[in-house]
């Protein structure tokens, strides 16, 4: 009877595409509204819009079954930096910086099959 339409819409944002960090299935949606939108970037437009702070924090911790472990959760901005190539490397401590970048690597690494599935265009 003339129903209604609807689209399916995911929240994978640029972050996770760039990393992998996503499932396949999680990307066989009708479309993706923030996939160009780093995680930097939505929390700070979270901010903006005067987001509980709570929601905020909670999107930080660790979750591993999301593929966010502790060391994702502290440094996401440094991750953003990394991954965008926007890195001040003399602001931040070698160490921490060496283990992220690291990070990124393997991630990008384990992750990178899922950029070459026939239904990711």
């Amino acid at each position: 009877e003339g129903g209604e339409n609807y689209w399916v819409s995911g929240c994978m944002n640029a972050t996770e595409k760039a990393l992998g960090n996503y499932s396949i299935l999680s990307n066989s949606v009708s479309m993706q509204p923030i996939q160009t939108i780093y995680k930097s970037e939505i929390l700070d437009i979270c901010k903006e819009h005067n987001v509980p702070d709570i929601a905020i924090e909670m999107s930080q911790i660790p979750d591993c079954l999301c593929g966010r472990d502790e060391l994702a959760a502290a440094n996401v901005r440094l991750i953003d930096d990394i991954i965008t190539f926007k890195l001040d490397p003399a602001a931040h401590d070698p160490a921490i910086l060496a283990e992220v970048y690291a990070w990124v690597q393997e991630t990008k690494r384990q992750n990178d099959f899922k950029n070459r599935t026939p239904f990711n265009v």
